[in-house]
C-alpha cells in the first residue's frame, strides 16, 4: 500500500474504463446536464494535473511541461489569478 507510481496508476484498469467512458460521444449525450458538465469540466482539470505532475519529473521533455502550462493558463484566469 502507498508503493504505487503515477504511471501503474494512470494505466490502470479502472482508470482506463473510465478515460473510455469520458469520450466524446459520451460528452455529447451529456453535454445539456449541468452535474455532467461539472464532472466533465473535473476530469479535464485532473488530466492536465496529471500531465504537469508527469512533466515536472526530472529528464522530462520541455514541450510538455510548456503544453501543460498553456492548458493551465485558462484555469488560473478563470479563477482570477493573475
Amino acid at each position: 500500500m502507498g508503493t504505487e507510481t503515477l504511471d501503474n496508476v494512470l494505466s490502470s484498469e479502472s482508470v482506463t474504463r473510465i478515460d473510455k467512458r469520458n469520450q466524446p460521444c459520451g460528452r455529447d449525450a451529456m453535454a445539456d446536464q449541468q452535474t455532467a458538465k461539472l464532472w466533465i469540466q473535473y476530469l479535464d482539470m485532473v488530466k492536465i494535473l496529471q500531465l504537469f505532475i508527469k512533466a515536472e519529473r526530472p529528464g522530462e521533455n520541455g514541450e510538455i511541461c510548456t503544453l501543460t502550462l498553456r492548458k493551465m493558463l485558462p484555469i488560473f484566469a478563470a479563477a482570477g489569478h493573475s
